[in-house]
């Protein structure tokens, strides 16, 4: 399987991406509420969608950091390199002890736009 939002470096850890100059994202994509979020929930087609919501304001993790790539996309990805095994289990306790998961058609009904 090949993920758009997330590539290992050379050495098979995943690195964070940052910097003035968005190239790809290597993370959790994240958005706030919205109409472009409204629109991605909406229209996502392909497996079976599960959508996090998570706080404002929660505290982030010191091994993971919330990147802004660009107008409203974010990425949650690691501080340093890690294995994707270990950014897995990071990522998933971090959504699991601070997000609300619903399926795609929960989060239309739930939240209308």
């Amino acid at each position: 399987m090949q993920s758009d939002d997330l590539h290992l470096g050379g050495d098979g850890l995943v690195h964070p991406v940052a910097g003035n100059t968005f190239d790809r994202p290597n993370g959790c994509s994240m958005r706030p509420d919205g109409p472009m979020m409204q629109e991605v929930i909406r229209n996502f087609a392909g497996r079976r969608a599960l959508v996090w919501r998570v706080e404002e304001g929660i505290p982030i993790p010191p091994e993971l950091v919330l990147y802004h790539e660009h107008s409203d996309h974010y990425s949650l990805q690691c501080a340093s390199p890690m294995t994707l095994h270990d950014l897995n289990r990071l990522l998933t306790d971090f959504l699991n002890a601070n997000g609300e998961v619903t399926s795609q058609e929960e989060s239309c009904e739930k939240y209308p736009f």
